[in-house]
């Protein structure tokens, strides 16, 4: 089993909770993420997930798709 990961992701584009809960859904709905915690008013995300399973770049396209921008936190 591979080292569990937890990223900061920043993301745009929500503006109230059920952009939230959008986002939230995308995120745990996917392969290999174990948990995500999305903030509105940081305006981000916190992910743990299985490298083995799931990288950066899917969990970042998937909130694409739900229709918001995320990217890394620096």
């Amino acid at each position: 089993m591979s080292e569990i990961k937890t990223i900061r992701l920043e993301v745009t584009g929500m503006s109230c909770q059920g952009c939230v809960n959008a986002v939230q859904a995308a995120i745990t709905n996917t392969g290999g993420v174990l948990s995500g915690k999305v903030s509105l008013e940081e305006r981000s995300a916190e992910v743990t997930y299985d490298p083995s399973q799931v990288s950066e770049s899917a969990i970042i396209q998937v909130i694409r798709e739900a229709g918001y921008d995320a990217s890394l936190s620096a």
